[in-house]
């Protein structure tokens, strides 16, 4: 199921350290798989995060867990590069 919400039914909520959310393949409510990210989860249920084709249009979403796989950033096809300490780094910041 997707929840639009966060409801107290889902359990305590885990957060993710600021910019270092782990990377997943969710199954979204209209058959398509998206990369993103999981910034926040329960003992079954999690916040997935995503955007769209272009990058531009950010998405959440509440689901169950087993819509949602977990993977590697570099087995994503979208990457935040904010995350890459090395590339981060690298620009002179």
């Amino acid at each position: 199921m997707y929840y639009p919400d966060w409801i107290p039914d889902h359990g305590t909520v885990t957060r993710g350290q600021y910019r270092r959310y782990p990377y997943a393949r969710a199954t979204l409510p209209d058959g398509t798989t998206r990369d993103g990210k999981v910034t926040a989860w329960t003992s079954n249920r999690v916040y997935f995060r995503w955007t769209n084709n272009t990058g531009t249009d950010v998405q959440q979403l509440w689901m169950d867990a087993e819509h949602v796989t977990r993977i590697k950033r570099a087995e994503a096809d979208v990457q935040d590069p904010y995350d890459d300490v090395d590339w981060y780094l690298g620009q002179g910041w």
